[in-house]
């Protein structure tokens, strides 16, 4: 270096190189690669092992380890989600805001100690009426499972009304879901008066299995959207003429759980699928 000066000066050069070549960086950490594919991480939150490696080694000619493709998997999810423990710290604070800005909600923030001296410890959380219900488990370190309610606010964008279990009793409110095993005697026990519809694409999913083709399909739908019923009923008959199996695997159903024509005045909506709750799930 010239001194003084913010230069080099190269006094020998071989301009042939003798080291061998290698794919290996020691300053290519697995934070370095967490951080500098962050966007491709969020982009793509299931990103294999393989197509990580392959992706690093095009970009910068670098072969990671398995390990350090797992390193920087789980320190990337962690810049994009954040501290998993912190977040459940500031359900307090967002359980206030819901009380401060939607007046007269109800929220209920439970915990649980394991003897006086340990700290609280998150247990679950309750916090409008056409309710969408759906489940999906937690894949972070601490596990579980979130049990969403979800609706429509004035402005028809998804508004998240409930995490939560509560006490049975009477309410003057019209769930719908799919028609997970699980889910149906749940809803018998704990909301024995509700009125539960079944989401149409689920059961149109479950239908198509054993009786496939675009006429079957437009017919099953043409019968859950009618408000008439007599056009349901005209429906069910053509269905029958088509293939009677379908036609009984539809009769099977309460036509008051998927159809418009015997729906109550409850709920008076055009909504036959839960796309509310899923699409809530998927974005959580």
């Amino acid at each position: 270096m010239v001194t003084g000066e913010c230069t080099f000066e190269i006094k020998t050069l071989n301009p042939e190189c003798t080291c061998p070549l290698t794919f290996q960086n020691g300053q290519v950490t697995s934070a370095y690669v967490a951080k500098r594919y962050l966007e491709d991480f969020g982009k793509n939150p299931n990103w294999e092992v393989s197509g990580v490696k392959h992706h690093v080694m095009q970009q910068i000619s670098v072969d990671l380890s398995i390990s350090q493709v797992y390193r920087s998997r789980k320190a990337a999810r962690g810049l994009i989600t954040g501290n998993e423990e912190a977040q459940y710290g500031l359900l307090r604070d967002y359980a206030e805001m819901i009380r401060r800005i939607d007046v007269g909600s109800k929220v209920i923030l439970q915990t649980e100690m394991k003897n006086e001296n340990a700290k609280p410890k998150f247990k679950r959380m309750y916090s409008r009426p056409f309710v969408g219900l759906d489940g999906c488990h937690l894949k972070g370190r601490f596990g579980g499972q979130l049990l969403s309610a979800t609706a429509k606010d004035g402005n028809d964008n998804i508004f998240p009304v409930a995490i939560a279990v509560i006490e049975p009793k009477e309410l003057n409110m019209v769930f719908i879901s799919d028609r997970q095993k699980g889910l149906l005697p749940t809803m018998k026990t704990l909301f024995p008066t509700v009125e539960h519809r079944y989401c149409v694409k689920h059961i149109y999913n479950n239908f198509k299995v054993n009786h496939k083709g675009m006429e079957l399909k437009s017919v099953l739908w043409r019968c859950a959207s009618t408000t008439s019923v007599r056009e349901f009923e005209r429906g069910m008959e053509h269905l029958k003429s088509l293939d009677e199996e379908a036609w009984k695997y539809l009769a099977d159903i309460k036509p008051a759980q998927w159809t418009r024509s015997h729906f109550s005045p409850r709920a008076l909506t055009v909504c036959l699928v839960n796309n509310l709750s899923e699409s809530y799930d998927y974005e959580g």
